[in-house]
């Protein structure tokens, strides 16, 4: 096998070195003749080794690169567009708890805070209130709410023995409920017996007609 892989290769030699007219010419002749066809020869080799060995390394990891910068921001793009409609989502949840918080409309204003009183008379004081007309206040053109000012009476009973942290418990009862009610005035005052009377002004958001037919 060696022998016939080394005749092969002889025989080609001699054929691309032939120099015509004179078959035993010296080895530089024939190298100087197959120069003509080793150049370009070698030349195309090292081109492939240089394509194979550096320019297809150099290039997949150019591709590899701009796959990850591909990758990196696609992700991007989708956690911009996660996050915009998750903030969208909030803000939308938010107005929609905000308005349930709302009243109807004014005339269920009064009847509701009246219901506060059992809860408050529980912690030891009498609580009575007076929801004004909201047609009274100017509202803005447009607007999709107004305000109804109320005026709450709480008196102490005579068996509280706690009166400061009951009364602000009280409070926290009319402010911090289910509905949205502004506290805006708080006097305190003192009857003939030294029991004390406690006046509120509240201003009271609710929708306008407008706004629910919107809705």
């Amino acid at each position: 096998m060696k022998t016939k892989l080394h005749r092969c290769l002889r025989s080609f030699w001699e054929l691309v070195s032939e120099v015509p007219g004179w078959p035993n010419a010296p080895t530089s002749r024939r190298i100087r003749r197959t120069l003509p066809v080793a150049l370009p020869f070698i030349g195309i080799l090292g081109v492939f080794a240089a394509q194979a060995l550096v320019i297809e390394p150099a290039r997949d990891q150019v591709r590899l690169q701009y796959d990850e910068l591909r990758f990196l921001d696609s992700e991007i793009v989708r956690l911009r567009e996660s996050c915009a409609t998750g903030e969208a989502d909030a803000v939308f949840a938010r107005a929609r708890d905000e308005r349930a918080r709302l009243f109807a409309a004014p005339e269920a204003i009064e009847p509701w805070l009246d219901t506060l009183a059992p809860t408050i008379r529980d912690l030891g004081w009498r609580a009575s209130f007076h929801a004004y007309d909201s047609t009274l206040n100017e509202t803005d053109p447009g607007a999709a709410i107004a305000y109804t000012p109320a005026l709450g009476k709480l008196q102490a009973l005579p068996d509280n023995p706690n009166r400061v942290v009951t009364l602000s418990h009280a409070l926290e009862k009319i402010t911090q409920s289910n509905k949205r009610i502004d506290l805006t005035r708080l006097v305190v005052r003192a009857d003939i017996q030294g029991r004390p009377q406690v006046e509120i002004n509240l201003r009271i958001p609710h929708l306008l007609a407008d706004a629910q037919t919107a809705q």
